[in-house]
């Protein structure tokens, strides 16, 4: 009987471990350490899955990872046209190549406990191939939710980088207080 208990207190200890360890994804103190560590195997999850067509993925394995891009916001202050702050989050988005093309963004975030984990996949093959015409230190990647608008600042300027920003900004690039004004006319009365 005492075999029996050990073997069942055994097995259950392996139970718990497990489900430890799958409900603790994989972590790291940067973005750059995750991304090299672990973010390609979080992808190969999604074209290994059975929608990876709606990822824009096929079902080939050969994935790689672009450079990482941090991500921007409005502050409150740029928000009421007070001032022109924009402000650095803790999201990096890079492109995802499959077969040498970008198909797809995949996004690292900063958790509760201060770690680099994997935060999501589905950006739009427009925002992959914008990310893929572009270096880390060309500008500032800016998001504006909830236009789903992508936008890049750069040397004074801004431009859209995505199908939802190019819908509201078109394709030229224009000052950035103009782009400031543009977003402030948008939110002035919400």
């Amino acid at each position: 009987m005492e075999k029996w208990i050990s073997l069942f207190t055994a097995v259950l200890l392996i139970s718990i471990l497990t489900s430890c360890m799958e409900a603790n994804p994989p972590e790291a103190a940067s973005p750059k350490e995750y991304a090299e560590k672990y973010l390609v195997e979080a992808v190969l999850e999604t074209v290994r899955a059975e929608d990876h067509e709606d990822f824009h993925f096929s079902a080939s394995e050969n994935i790689q990872i672009g450079e990482l891009h941090q991500q921007w916001r409005y502050s409150k202050a740029f928000l009421e046209n007070e001032n022109d702050t924009l402000e650095k989050t803790d999201d990096w988005y890079a492109a995802v190549y499959q077969d040498g093309r970008p198909v797809n963004v995949v996004a690292i975030s900063k958790n509760e406990s201060g770690y680099y984990s994997f935060m999501g996949i589905g950006f739009g093959k427009d925002l992959a191939e914008s990310l893929d015409k572009r270096t880390a230190t060309e500008g500032k990647l800016i998001y504006e939710f909830p236009m789903d608008a992508w936008f890049v600042y750069d040397k004074g300027h801004v431009i859209a980088v995505n199908d939802a920003g190019q819908r509201l900004l078109g394709l030229e690039k224009i000052r950035f207080d103009e782009f400031q004004q543009s977003v402030y006319d948008r939110y002035a009365d919400k």
